[in-house]
């Protein structure tokens, strides 16, 4: 669509119709067909904004019509994707600054025919573009979808390996070689699933290139068993990487083959009986295709527990479970006709309310959080009293995608208080719209590079001789300043970027790595990840495959993970830890030693490194207690044959209580700050 060809759907907001009248001639004079509707005042500008749909909004900003500012509050608050333009009779530099502020696009002079066509051309075919833009995402998530259902609804069993390993198989080929989901397929290499005799014929297999190649092999069962099947391999894309894809058909039947598909079973969380993530970011996208579709809009609400991580702790891992079911409870009590209702994560729940105004799903949010904080909740005898904070926003045309729905109510979420516990989300507030910035910039840094990594060394006290750093991530920001990685992270937790950062971070820093190495010695990198990238199916082939790209021995990277997540995301993380085991890199955890739970992570996770949470350091120097805590924990953490690490340290008063606990290895602002540089030098004696 050529937009200087196209009918432009105006509103305006002028001192009159007549006075307004000059600036469509203008616009007609330049090829527009345009269509305007004047407003007279703010009830008729939310009246018209409900039942039409418009291109463009005019607002002169002296106008004594309407009041200009709350004309643009309106506009902006539908969320609905409509560029504003300011008209005035003069230029002010700071007019221009102060509607660029409030989220005008551009202000321009009246009398200036040529600047006001120009804008007008940009803003519209910026729109056009836009619309266009999100049209193709939906079909593109349409097209994902469909192949996504072909794969696993094949006969066939399809698998897609990368660097050897799975990072896709759909049911038949899971129920073949008697796995039950993703999760443990992912750390098994299909070499362990082939008959020994034929390893050598699927290592040339795997080479190829180019075409098709088909193998006649013995397949490995889970449970030992053999059975005769045929590979066809073939390079291919999936999720964007590079891999095979292999189809296998048995030789023989197999009347064993489970071939009733579970998928209520899949759609659930196990714990709470509601919706998993999985579901909820399917029907949030299936609600982004219709809002951008039909102009509709559909709210959606973001709950968590006040101080949640505290009660955590109080009540161990099992209280949780019962706290969050009784939770659950309570949503499937309160809820309305057509909602989705899942666990989206550790305390958060989320809620789709189809066919809902906002005003009735705000006046829904209250009656559940009368019910969560009129409930008494019991775990082991013990009452407690829970308080939600629910941020709620709208599926509209104007995200970016389904995810950004959800990040807005994340972001309400954020600004609730204990006395303001339920916000909608306000897109004419600044301060959401610096959000919005924020993860923009993120987006832009990851394609330009415009993250900064420092690293601080670990030093040990017990002599070895090798070079151990821990690498954090910034974000450099175009007025020169810098954001913390702990800063911005609240920002990216569910924008989907959370993997994406940590590639790029990884990948920096296996660069920065290889040639450190160059320089002579042993290195080795301590790299904090989130807990996407360990539900990630594709990292371990992608960080395989870079690993050897880079020419870094598996060992040289310790990918880190706090000890928050390896027991909220405790399947995951097993499954991570035994991804790594395969390559042989080691895990570490960090923050370690304040959740007291029944449930070890030392039984699932194979922990190389273990890095003890500051608050153990605080007191060290003056506290005998603190001395006794720090010391049963280092022998508990020695005992399962885990190496230490101390954070936090300031000065030298403690080195020597550390070095009789056992301790070993430090790290702290008092040997050095982090830096660009990794160029402490772990020779000199202290």
């Amino acid at each position: 669509m050529k937009p200087n060809k196209a009918t432009i759907r105006i509103l305006l907001m002028h001192d009159n119709q007549g006075d307004a009248e000059p600036l469509l001639n203008n616009l007609r004079n330049n090829g527009f067909s345009a269509r305007s509707h004047f407003i007279a005042s703010e009830q008729e500008l939310k009246q018209v904004l409900k039942t039409q749909t418009w291109d463009l909004a005019f607002i002169k900003l002296d106008t004594d019509t309407v009041d200009p500012i709350e004309c643009a509050k309106i506009i902006l608050g539908t969320e609905k994707d409509i560029p504003i333009i300011g008209v005035v009779d003069e230029y002010n530099p700071e007019d221009l600054a102060n509607a660029m502020t409030l989220g005008l696009q551009d202000v321009v002079v009246e009398s200036q025919e040529r600047h006001t066509h120009l804008v007008t051309a940009r803003e519209f075919k910026a729109l056009c573009i836009r619309r266009e833009k999100r049209k193709s995402q939906i079909e593109l998530i349409e097209s994902q979808k469909r192949c996504q259902l072909l794969l696993e609804s094949s006969k066939d069993s399809i698998t897609y390996v990368h660097e050897g390993m799975h990072i896709f198989a759909n049911k038949t080929y899971m129920d073949m070689f008697g796995y039950d989901d993703m999760d443990e397929l992912s750390c098994m290499p299909i070499m362990d699933m082939i008959d020994a005799n034929n390893i050598t014929q699927l290592k040339e297999a795997l080479k190829i290139k180019t075409g098709e190649h088909n193998i006649e092999c013995v397949g490995l069962h889970e449970d030992g068993s053999k059975f005769k099947i045929k590979m066809t391999l073939s390079p291919a894309i999936f999720d964007g990487e590079s891999c095979l894809q292999i189809v296998i058909r048995r030789n023989e039947e197999n009347s064993t083959v489970l071939e009733e598909e579970l998928n209520e079973m899949r759609q659930k969380d196990l714990v709470t009986g509601l919706y998993n993530r999985t579901h909820f970011t399917h029907q949030l996208d299936t609600y982004y295709e219709l809002a951008v579709k039909n102009a509709q809009q559909t709210p959606v609400i973001y709950l968590s527990i006040h101080k949640f991580s505290e009660l955590k702790n109080e009540v161990g891992i099992a209280g949780t479970d019962l706290l969050l079911k009784d939770i659950a409870d309570i949503l499937t009590q309160n809820q309305l006709a057509k909602n989705i209702q899942a666990r989206y994560r550790d305390d958060v729940f989320t809620i789709i309310y189809p066919d809902q105004s906002t005003d009735n799903v705000l006046q829904q949010a209250k009656l559940i959080e009368q019910a969560i904080i009129q409930n008494l909740f019991e775990v082991d005898g013990k009452t407690f009293n829970l308080k939600p904070l629910i941020g709620i926003s709208n599926i509209n045309e104007k995200n970016e995608n389904a995810a950004q729905a959800l990040s807005h109510a994340h972001q309400s979420n954020i600004q609730t208080t204990l006395d303001n516990s339920i916000v909608a989300f306000d897109p004419s507030d600044a301060s959401n719209l610096v959000d919005d910035g924020l993860l923009s910039q993120l987006k832009h840094a990851i394609e330009h590079d415009h993250f900064n990594i420092y690293f601080q060394p670990i030093v040990s006290l017990r002599g070895d001789s090798k070079e151990h750093y821990e690498a954090t991530l910034s974000l450099q920001i175009p007025d020169g300043t810098e954001i913390n990685g702990s800063e911005f992270l609240t920002a990216v937790v569910d924008s989907g970027l959370s993997s994406k950062i940590d590639r790029w971070f990884i990948k920096s820093c296996a660069i920065i790595l290889a040639k450190q190495r160059q320089k002579g010695g042993y290195t080795r990198l301590f790299i904090p990840i989130s807990f996407e990238t360990i539900q990630d199916a594709g990292f371990m082939p992608w960080f395989n495959g870079l690993l050897k790209e880079a020419r870094l021995p598996s060992d040289t990277i310790s990918l880190q993970i706090t000890e928050e997540i390896a027991h909220t995301y405790l399947k995951a993380a097993k499954t991570f830890s035994k991804s790594l085991d395969v390559i042989k890199t080691p895990l570490s955890v960090s923050q370690y030693g304040l959740i007291q739970s029944d449930l070890s992570i030392y039984k699932h996770l194979n922990i190389t490194y273990i890095k003890i949470h500051e608050n153990f350091v605080k007191d060290l120097a003056t506290s005998d207690e603190s001395q006794t805590k720090l010391n049963e924990l280092v022998s508990d953490i020695h005992s399962r044959e885990i190496r230490s690490i101390v954070t936090h340290i300031e000065s030298a008063t403690v080195m020597a209580t550390l070095w009789q606990a056992g301790v070993h290895y430090i790290q702290g602002q008092y040997f050095q700050s982090p830096s660009k540089q990794m160029d402490y030098n772990f020779s000199e004696e202290d």
